[in-house]
């Protein structure tokens, strides 16, 4: 299955995706993700509140997020849910 260029909230911790017109649920263990980003050429560090990446729908219940924002190639797996996202979803 083909993936889709996603922008993953992390400020919150990742907990929630809304994707594919549905909730999904992040199945542990999550990865940390860094809220500041260090540029490496002028060592100047950046907040952020999300990390690109992809989403891949692995089938009609499972999903899996890869970062392509450094750290490059972590993954979180997101599984359907019904529960409502909260505001940091």
């Amino acid at each position: 299955m083909s993936g889709q260029r996603y922008s993953l909230t992390i400020h919150c911790g990742v907990r929630y995706a809304l994707f594919d017109g549905l909730a999904w649920e992040a199945v542990a263990p999550v990865p940390t993700f860094p809220g500041y980003v260090t540029d490496p050429k002028t060592g100047v560090a950046t907040s952020r509140s999300a990390i690109e990446g992809t989403l891949v729908r692995t089938s009609d219940t499972e999903a899996t997020f890869t970062t392509t924002d450094p750290p490059a190639g972590l993954t979180v797996r997101f599984v359907n849910t019904s529960a409502s996202p909260g505001l940091c979803a």
